[in-house]
Parts: structure tokens; sequence; C-alpha cells
């Protein structure tokens, strides 16, 4: 009976994948949890900014770009509320849609093409109702490109 027990090999126990410390695990981890918090806060900040500053969302989205894929998973957790893992342009995806569903100013680039679309349309009409031959539409794809 002794030999049996001797090839039993104890595990140490498990440690956190986040800040190494035993006794929790990466979802249970405070230490993540509050810079979760923090990095997502901050995301609203730049949000916000780029709103304020009528970017037209490049400053957020090249701000959430440049993110260390990580921290863009972090990200991703928060808004999900779950810890799985999507591919680089899914949690983009998912991140930029969220924050565009939030009505704060900020729209995400499908929702910002549709109405680019939906301007030219607009102008073409105009063009058309007024027999302008394209004058309208000319200067409104001039004043887009200045």
């Amino acid at each position: 009976m002794s030999a049996l027990s001797s090839n039993v090999t104890i595990r140490a126990p498990r440690r956190c994948g986040h800040c190494r410390k035993s006794g929790h695990n990466i979802i249970t981890c405070n230490v993540l949890s509050q810079y979760i918090n923090v990095l997502f806060h901050s995301t609203m900040e730049k949000v916000q900014e780029d709103v304020l500053e009528n970017r037209n969302g490049y400053l957020f989205e090249s701000w959430v770009i440049e993110l260390d894929p990580n921290d863009l998973k972090y990200i991703v957790w928060r808004i999900t509320k779950t810890y799985h893992l999507y591919e680089p342009t899914d949690s983009l995806n998912i991140v930029f849609e969220y924050f565009d569903s939030l009505k704060i100013g900020y729209f995400c680039p499908k929702n910002r093409k549709v109405r680019s679309y939906f301007k030219v349309y607009r102008e073409v009409l105009i063009d058309v109702a007024n027999n302008a031959n394209g004058v309208h539409l000319d200067n409104f794809l001039k004043n887009i490109l200045n």
C-alpha cells in the first residue's frame, strides 16, 4: 500500500493567471477587476472626448486599435459580461457597436458608411430635381474631400 501512495503527486494550488497569487483565479481576481473598471472608464472618456471634439469616431477608433490585445480582451469581457475569447476583428466590432448603441453621438464605421451613402443619394436627388447636371453633387463631394 505504501508503494501506491509514494507515486501520488500533490499538485500545488492553482494560481491566478493575472497576478500569480494562489487562492483565486483570473475570473475572481480583484486586482484584474479593478484594472478592467479603470480601462473601461478610460474608454468611455476617449469616446466622449471624440464626440466633443467632433472627430467622427476616428480618434476613438485609432485609440482602440492601438490597444494591447489583452486590454482589448478585457474591454470585451466587460461589455459582454462573459470570459469568451474573440478574434481581434470581432473584438473591435463588439467594442465599436457597443459604444454606438449607447447613443452618445458616436457612430460605428458601418453606420457612418450608410450615412455617407444616404447623404450622397440625397444630393443626387436634389441635382435631378433641379436639373443641375451634377453641380450639387460635385460641390458636395468637393466639400467632403477638403
